[in-house]
């Protein structure tokens, strides 16, 4: 690896369930070995305690913005960035992490003085709303839709199943079933192990980092 490179990389959490940080260090079990060689993990809190944030030729966000501190982090990982990617369905839908953004009033003022404790933001924020984002990887899955037939659904929108037209028509749920959930993770798995396989091969190829992520997932 003396004469390439390794990009650096960022990877950073913010208001979400961390399931694509759990996938993602999942996947290091089996790809370890090779990524190290092209990836230098400069800020991964997961992987290791001294992290250096200086700058980055791609930066992971994951996770919506619930707070003014929050957005203001992720303005920071953007201006030391070459390329921003939003992960996982709370980074690019808000959604299930911001919830609250459909609350009703009753439900509104019976929560205000918790948001207020916690210096929220009026409402939850997904990342593009926030800074620049050049790419998402973002988990689609089937659910069922008018008449039973099938239709794609992002889990931002499962969240808000019972609005969805599949629900009004029907009453077919466009929920997520256990085996549903299973097939998610692998399918989440996969878009990850996609995404950082393509970064890798370029790497190799030795392209600069400033083409890599037009072809993530």
């Amino acid at each position: 690896m003396s004469d390439i490179q390794k990009i650096k990389i960022g990877w950073f959490s913010f208001s979400c369930c961390e399931d694509s940080t759990i996938v993602f260090t999942e996947l290091l079990n089996d790809h370890w070995k090779e990524w190290k060689e092209l990836f230098d993990f400069r800020h991964v809190k997961v992987l290791k305690t001294n992290n250096i944030m200086d700058e980055f030729d791609i930066a992971f966000i994951e996770g919506a913005m619930a707070s003014e501190e929050q957005a203001e982090r992720v303005r920071h990982i953007r201006s030391i960035s070459k390329k921003l990617v939003a992960i996982g369905a709370c980074a690019c839908t808000g959604l299930p992490s911001g919830q609250r953004n459909n609350f009703t009033p009753e439900q509104k003022a019976a929560t205000d003085f918790l948001v207020e404790r916690f210096k929220g933001l009026p409402r939850v924020l997904k990342v593009e709303e926030v800074v620049t984002v050049d790419a998402k990887v973002v988990l689609q899955v089937v659910g069922v839709g008018p008449g039973g037939g099938q239709r794609r659904v992002g889990c931002g929108e499962q969240a808000a199943a019972g609005k969805g037209e599949g629900c009004r028509n029907g009453r077919r749920a466009v929920a997520v079933t256990v085996v549903d959930a299973a097939v998610e993770q692998v399918i989440h798995e996969l878009r990850i192990m996609r995404a950082l396989d393509l970064l890798a091969g370029d790497r190799r190829k030795g392209a600069d980092v400033q083409g890599h992520v037009q072809r993530l997932p």
